[in-house]
């Protein structure tokens, strides 16, 4: 007689966004110093007081934003300096449901960016720890597949917990295509699973897809983690 071990997964989303500093078009560098945006002004400075801080630049010629269809320009110092950067997901908690061992459940979440950042962004995403049991100890293992080598969910690599990425801009070809999408464990410390890197004017959107299954020995209750994604913006 075979008994059937319901097993209940879940997820807590988390997001968070940063800059961090790339390479821009003006950039000067030599080999202890780095430059990433300058300008021919009369003069600058930075002053302040007990409460306060300002920063400026004096006599700046042509600055400006212009923007068409496709394009962005940005001309003086402040411009390539102060970008914006926002992200959101469609739902900050993912139940992937009652799974029993050989049936795969799935689940997806929707991260969304927005950015004028004219090398793009990155997404970073990690886990605090693999899908663990309410008594604190037992663990469901993440997938075999890592973010530089995406597995196909078959023998042997067809159990555990594991994300792909199956719609999104510029999406590296090593995440398969469907039915045959290719997964990865999430990292324990923050990795980039998906870089655009060039200028996007709109929202831009990516779809990360879950993916778990079990042994059938694995013990059966509810079971939940973390996922934090950050997206990277390069200036």
């Amino acid at each position: 007689m075979i008994t059937a071990k319901k097993t209940t997964v879940a997820m807590v989303l988390f997001f968070t966004f940063l800059f961090s500093t790339g390479f821009c078009f003006a950039q000067m560098s030599s080999g202890s110093y780095k430059i990433n945006a300058d300008s021919l002004s009369a003069g600058g400075l930075e002053s302040g007081s007990a409460s306060y801080k300002l920063n400026d630049t004096m006599g700046e010629a042509a600055i400006g934003e212009g923007t068409s269809a496709s394009y962005k320009t940005k001309a003086g110092f402040w411009y390539m300096t102060n970008t914006y950067l926002t992200l959101a997901v469609d739902g900050n908690n993912e139940n992937l449901g009652t799974l029993l061992a050989g049936s795969p459940v799935t689940g997806q979440t929707i991260v969304s960016v927005t950015t004028d950042s004219w090398n793009g962004y990155n997404l970073q995403v990690h886990e605090d720890h693999p899908m663990r049991h309410t008594d604190t100890v037992t663990e469901i293992s993440d997938h075999n597949g890592t973010i530089a080598t995406p597995l196909l969910w078959e023998s042997p690599n067809h159990q555990g917990f594991g994300f792909s990425i199956t719609s999104g801009t510029n999406v590296d070809p090593k995440w398969g295509s469907t039915p045959n999408f290719k997964y990865a464990a999430f990292p324990g410390s923050a990795a980039t699973a998906h870089a655009k890197e060039d200028y996007q004017s709109a929202t831009d959107s990516t779809t990360f897809g879950y993916k778990a299954d079990v042994i059938p020995s694995q013990k059966s209750g509810a079971y939940s983690c973390t996922v934090t994604y950050t997206a990277v913006g390069s200036i």
